[in-house]
């Protein structure tokens, strides 16, 4: 799980990206990896993205997405918000 950056939503399928840049295409729904992945690092930001909290390196509230180690810039649902803020802080603290 350390080597994903995100999942991205395909219809009944996923894409799972990884650091190294390779994307791989799963036959599992968002939902399904949502309850595979451990809870505490991966968030579901957005319909469409799960994501790997300890990836993201900037919150950028005024446009409302984060953007991770890689460069990548990826949407926050403003329904998603204030429970992604609460992860935040949570993971912060436990280190």
């Amino acid at each position: 799980p350390d080597e994903i950056l995100f999942c991205q939503s395909e219809g009944s399928y996923s894409w799972v990206v990884a650091q190294s840049g390779n994307r791989i295409l799963v036959s599992k729904n968002l939902k399904h990896l949502e309850g595979i992945l451990p809870d505490r690092q991966f968030f579901r930001i957005h319909h469409s993205y799960l994501v790997n909290v300890r990836r993201i390196t900037v919150l950028d509230k005024s446009h409302s997405n984060v953007i991770l180690d890689s460069g990548e810039s990826l949407p926050l649902s403003r329904l998603r918000k204030k429970g992604f803020m609460e992860t935040l802080k949570s993971t912060e603290k436990s280190g």
